[in-house]
């Protein structure tokens, strides 16, 4: 794990974080000349990005960002606008003996403090037998496994924010039988926030989730159809958790919380339709008292020019110490070539989104958010 402190200047992050990029780019010059002696294919794609193949290896390389223009209406505020690159990521993957073993490092360089995402090392001896350890997203939650560049809308939601666990750093064994029937996944993890190297993780966190698919078998895409011509079936998913660690109260105190999470999900598609949805519970212990947190979040869309303009909506809701309901109907560009589909690659996002949040110290509040966001993935 890396961790980055408070009392180090930003300049030396980036420093840090370039050079780490820099070392892991090396590749590339060195895999061009090698080329001219060996025989080594170098592609660049829009799609697939830069990849390198040499005898049973190869290595690639990918960068995702979004470019975000926004206007907020809250109750307890005038109409503001501004614009952001929220997601800036490189992806850098080294596959060796045939894919049997892959590296796998992704950091983010959006916002004021870049951070490390993922670093994972994985065995692949087959598919219905597969082991990663390092730091990457722990498997409870469908929304939250699916790549954040196959989403629907242009962010996972409020309630997947809320209930997922996030990041992490252990060990995971995991796999899918033939035709992808049925899937699992078993993790050991630390317990920690990613960026975080403090005491506050007292016993390992086990996450497990199993699916079953009828019929296609569901990608984890939000918008299966972009890569198939007609999918027809249904995903059913069931994932579990429980986790020991100190939380910090807003007094600034410490105080132990112990946690038992689950999470359903079922996902359907028929041909240019898809339609998902998630339910959570968290129950957690605390020396003072118990806490039981509910979420759900449903959201469908609808393919009304094949691969070229999506319309849906998504309707969320929870209920953990505070409340908060949130309905969202967007609209989908995908940009297109005449020779190609380009689907998740380019595309431009319009979601419109009403938040109400309910807090235990304050009145309702509600808002009011219009949001144009293009998304750029090689």
């Amino acid at each position: 794990m890396i961790a980055f402190s408070s009392k180090i200047p930003n300049s030396i992050r980036w420093l840090y974080l370039f050079s780490l990029f820099s070392f892991l780019c090396s590749p590339i010059a060195l895999a061009e000349q090698a080329a001219k002696i060996t025989q080594t294919d170098v592609n660049v794609d829009p799609v697939s990005g830069l990849v390198i193949k040499s005898g049973s290896s190869s290595f690639e390389l990918h960068f995702a960002t979004w470019l975000r223009a926004d206007l907020q209406k809250s109750s307890s505020s005038s109409t503001q606008g501004s614009y952001s690159v929220p997601l800036a990521r490189p992806l850098i993957q080294a596959n060796f003996l045939d894919s049997q073993l892959q590296f796998l490092v992704q950091p983010e360089f959006a916002g004021k403090n870049p951070s490390l995402l993922d670093l994972q090392l994985e065995w692949v001896p087959n598919p219905i037998f597969r082991v990663r350890i390092g730091q990457f997203r722990t498997p409870f939650s469908r929304a939250f496994i699916t790549p954040i560049v196959r989403l629907q809308l242009a962010d996972r939601g409020a309630v997947v924010s809320r209930f997922s666990l996030g990041r992490d750093t252990g060990a995971m064994i995991y796999g899918e039988s033939p035709q992808h029937r049925f899937e699992y996944a078993v993790g050991v993890f630390n317990g920690a926030t990613i960026d975080s190297l403090d005491g506050n993780r007292l016993t390992p966190m086990l996450v497990v989730r199993t699916g079953v698919n009828f019929g296609t078998a569901a990608p984890y895409d939000q918008a299966p159809s972009l890569e198939s011509d007609s999918p027809s079936g249904v995903a059913v998913g069931l994932g579990g958790a429980y986790r020991k660690r100190n939380v910090t109260l807003s007094d600034g105190s410490l105080v132990l919380e112990e946690s038992w999470n689950a999470t359903t999900d079922i996902t359907f598609m028929q041909g240019p339709f898809s339609i998902t949805g998630e339910g959570f519970l968290k129950v957690s212990r605390t020396p003072f008292n118990w806490d039981t947190g509910l979420g759900a979040f449903i959201q469908s869309g609808i393919f009304l020019w094949p691969r070229a303009i999506e319309l849906g909506a998504r309707a969320g809701w929870f209920s953990d110490n505070d409340k908060q309901q949130s309905y969202e109907g967007f609209v989908t560009g995908f940009w297109n070539t005449s020779q190609r589909s380009l689907g998740h690659h380019l595309k431009t996002t319009l979601v419109y989104r009403f938040n109400r949040i309910n807090l235990p110290t304050a009145p309702i509040s509600n808002s009011h958010e219009l949001l144009l966001q293009t998304q750029m993935w090689f």
